[in-house]
C-alpha cells in the first residue's frame, strides 16, 4: 500500500527547518509560498519579501521558524 507516499512533500520538509528553495541560498526557510502557476516552495524571509508580491501568491509563515524572521 502506498498511503503516505507523499509524506516527504515539500511542505513536510519545510517544517523540518530546511534551507531556502531558491538556488544558491543557504538561509533557513521560514515562509511557505503558495504559487498558483508553479509549485509550492519554502523560502527564507528575504526571498519571500520579493516572491510574494505578485497577485495570487500567498505567503504562509512556517510554524516553528519564528526565530528566522529579521
Amino acid at each position: 500500500m502506498t498511503g503516505g507516499g507523499e509524506a516527504d512533500s515539500r511542505t513536510d520538509r519545510a517544517d523540518a527547518r530546511t534551507t531556502c528553495d531558491e538556488p544558491g541560498c543557504e538561509n533557513v526557510a521560514a515562509v511557505r509560498l503558495h504559487v498558483p502557476w508553479a509549485d509550492e516552495r519554502a523560502v527564507c524571509p528575504a526571498h519571500a519579501r520579493v516572491l510574494a508580491r505578485p497577485d495570487g501568491v500567498v505567503a504562509e509563515p512556517i510554524e516553528g521558524a519564528e526565530g528566522e524572521w529579521p
